[in-house]
C-alpha cells in the first residue's frame, strides 16, 4: 500500500523508512527542462528544492575582483592628483590677481623704474607678517576700513611696521 505521507515524500508512514523523498524538480517539471523561472539550477534536497542562480550570478574568478579594485584605487588617485593640481593652478591664478588688485604692478613698476632709488624696499611673505602682528592678534589692529584691516607689526629687528590685510569678498 503506498499513500501520500506529506506533499514532499510518498510511501508508507507507518514503515520505518517507508517514506521515499520526491524529486521535485521532476515531479514539478510537467515536462518542461527545468522548473527554474530564473534560469537557475533545480536543487533537490528532503521535502524541498531551490532554484541555485550561483553559475550565473557569480565568478569563481578572484582575479577580476582582484583586478576591478586595483583598477579602482588607481582611478581614485588619478583624480585626486588632476583635482590637486586644477587646485594648485587655480591658487596660483588667485594670487596673481590679488596681487595686481592690491598694487603689485604699481610697486613692480616703482622697484624696476628709473625714479628715485627703492633700496629700503623690502617684500614679506605671508608667514613674516604673521609673525610680526602675532597672527594678526586683535590687540595690533591700528584701523580698518573697506578695504582691510591695519595692524601693528613688529619685525624680528623691533622696528615697527603698519601692515594692512586686506579683506577678501567675492566679487
Amino acid at each position: 500500500m503506498i499513500i501520500k505521507s506529506s506533499a514532499h515524500s510518498t510511501g508508507n508512514p507507518y514503515v520505518l523508512n517507508g517514506c521515499k523523498d520526491i524529486d521535485e524538480c521532476k515531479e514539478l517539471a510537467n515536462g518542461r527542462p527545468n522548473i527554474c523561472t530564473d534560469g537557475g539550477t533545480c536543487q533537490n534536497s528532503p521535502e524541498s528544492y531551490r532554484c541555485d542562480l550561483r553559475d550565473q550570478k557569480e565568478s569563481d574568478d578572484p582575479h577580476l575582483c582582484r583586478t576591478t579594485i586595483g583598477v579602482l584605487i588607481v582611478l581614485l588617485v588619478i583624480v585626486s592628483c588632476i583635482k590637486q593640481k586644477i587646485k594648485h593652478r587655480k591658487d596660483i591664478e588667485l594670487r596673481q590677481i590679488f596681487f595686481e588688485q592690491n598694487g603689485g604692478g604699481m610697486l613692480i613698476h616703482r622697484l624696476s623704474g628709473s625714479g628715485p632709488s627703492n633700496v629700503d624696499v623690502k617684500i614679506f611673505t605671508e608667514e613674516a607678517m604673521k609673525e610680526a602682528t602675532n597672527s594678526y592678534d586683535e590687540s595690533r589692529i591700528l584701523g580698518q576700513g573697506g578695504q582691510g584691516k591695519v595692524y601693528k607689526g613688529i619685525l624680528s629687528d623691533n622696528s615697527i611696521v603698519a601692515i594692512k590685510k586686506s579683506s577678501t569678498r567675492r566679487q
